[in-house]
């Protein structure tokens, strides 16, 4: 017999509470063999550094949100958007920082899903049977205040976690068909795809005013100037709110992987 599998997220949460709880516990039991602040700082540690963040966003939607169209749907979609943003930086001897990131966040993603012995009118005025391929996309960029709380273990590698909060820039989608026997075409179109729906973006219904995520990470710092740092860096968000009030179950959680150009103040 099976055991279910355990959800991506909840994977993801479990492996960076062991980072955090491992690293706790070592630092207790071995406090005298942990370096202090990362040595890009010495020899006179200047506590303060500003950075450019470059990086991707992978999403992933859970749950379901149900489209203005006809047999439309969006069930765990998934996608990559753009991560950009700016970060101020402070380090707390003897081995603690602080961190202040704003960021654009992209949680754009796509859902696809086929439908078979569906009637359509086609080129010459005629209506025939045939397979189609729905395909919906979601486009959901945020702008994201996330504070965080920095723990520096050996040398240069650090843990980072703390809250998030998103305001909505766009919220928007579409659903694209198209024709799978390339014999045919839409008689509207005169080619083998259309929007489904009044426009071709509709606004997503009942979009939550804010949202709220949980982040946690690690990164590593490499002293590339006499004053520049270049720290590539992951995170995880795990989503406290779903991205519309009339569908209670539809959220989005994303891994990042980014890079950070830091300049030492």
């Amino acid at each position: 017999m099976h055991k279910p599998a355990i959800p991506l997220g909840r994977r993801a949460s479990l492996v960076l509470f062991g980072i955090f709880a491992f690293s706790l516990t070592l630092r207790a039991q071995y406090a005298f063999s942990l370096a202090p602040p990362p040595d890009v700082l010495s020899p006179e540690p200047r506590p303060w550094m500003l950075g450019v963040i470059v990086g991707a966003d992978m999403n992933r939607h859970r749950g379901d949100f149900l489209p203005e169209c006809e047999e439309c749907s969006f069930h765990d979609g998934s996608g990559t958007g753009i991560l950009a943003g700016l970060q101020v930086e402070r380090i707390l001897p003897p081995s603690l920082g602080v961190a202040l990131r704003v960021l654009y966040d992209d949680y754009r993603a796509s859902y696809t899903e086929t439908l078979t012995g569906q009637r359509r009118q086609v080129s010459d005025g005629t209506f025939a049977t045939i397979d189609v391929e729905r395909t919906m996309d979601v486009e959901l960029p945020y702008l994201t205040v996330n504070p965080s709380v920095e723990l520096f273990m050996f040398r240069n590698l650090y843990l980072f976690a703390g809250p998030a909060v998103g305001f909505p820039l766009r919220s928007r989608y579409r659903v694209v068909e198209r024709l799978l026997d390339e014999s045919f075409v839409y008689y509207e179109t005169n080619t083998n795809e259309k929007v489904i729906g009044r426009e071709v973006w509709t606004a997503v219904p009942d979009e939550t005013a804010l949202r709220f995520d949980i982040r946690a990470g690690i990164g590593f710092n490499v002293k590339v100037g006499r004053s520049v740092i270049l720290a590539p860096q992951a995170m995880y968000a795990y989503p406290l709110t779903t991205i519309s009030s009339s569908d209670k179950d539809w959220k989005s959680e994303s891994f990042s992987a980014a890079l950070v150009l830091k300049w030492i103040l």
